[in-house]
């Protein structure tokens, strides 16, 4: 007899969550005497150092100045009609680097802490160059239910928050994912526009008419996600569209 694949794969999804809170329990049972080190390195952090040492946010290479509107990044994204005004990333992401490393932590071993910790020194750079200033809402590019379930948060809801807390902007949840999506990072090329086409909805878009809204995302690679974000706002007539992202695969 067929097994039911939407149960299998909720079943699958609930085990994993219970063993990924079971896991972060032990962590914080057994981490509770541990000394603080760094995430990346494993250098002991010394005092006013959180998550991260400042050897390791030295190595950190800085894609843009703050403030800088890219156009090559700008042509990774679609469609060519859609009002963007700015597009800023703060970092370079490459697999072995080191915010490619923190970056990769916070998403898949649950450390949302250190999301917010790269999402600060963003926020830095933005609010000394004043690229956000015009900017009505966040929109943090949302994930599916399913994988928020396994994956415990939305890392890109962390970076939205933190950004808007420290600029002053507020966040909205418009932005909704409505199907589930293979991970980005698996696909190449076209397939990754291919596998993002339709995958966002906006509930109640006329909240959204007349806004500078400035889509969020932690990493921008061939630009995918972050065109079908902009895809799903565009009949919510924005007067004009930004994307912040911390990291960027490097410009060609």
């Amino acid at each position: 007899m067929r097994k039911d694949t939407k149960n299998s794969r909720i079943d699958v999804a609930d085990n994993m969550y219970i063993c990924k809170t079971m896991r972060l329990g032990m962590r914080e049972i057994f981490g509770v005497a541990a000394p603080a080190v760094c995430e990346c390195c494993g250098r002991g952090l010394v005092a006013g150092e959180r998550s991260v040492c400042a050897h390791c946010l030295a190595e950190i290479d800085i894609a843009l100045p703050a403030g800088s509107v890219s156009d090559e990044l700008r042509e990774r994204l679609h469609p060519r009609t859609a009002p963007i005004v700015a597009v800023s990333t703060w970092a370079y992401y490459t697999h072995d680097s080191v915010v490619g490393r923190l970056i990769r932590l916070g998403k898949y071993d649950d450390r949302p802490d250190i999301i917010d910790r790269l999402a600060g020194l963003y926020a830095a750079e933005l609010d000394r160059c004043g690229v956000a200033a015009d900017v009505d809402v966040l929109m943090p590019v949302p994930m599916h239910w399913l994988k928020r379930l396994i994956r415990g948060y939305n890392q890109t809801e962390v970076l939205a928050a933190t950004l808007g807390a420290r600029l002053g902007i507020p966040v909205g949840d418009n932005l909704r994912a409505c199907r589930l999506r293979r991970r980005q990072a698996t696909l190449h090329g076209t397939d990754r526009h291919h596998g993002a086409d339709g995958a966002f909805t906006v509930s109640h878009p006329d909240d959204l008419a007349g806004l500078h809204v400035a889509v969020v995302d932690d990493v921008i690679t061939t630009g995918a996600t972050v065109s079908a974000a902009i895809a799903a706002l565009m009949p919510a007539a924005p007067r004009a569209i930004s994307v912040l992202a911390l990291a960027a695969t490097p410009l060609r």
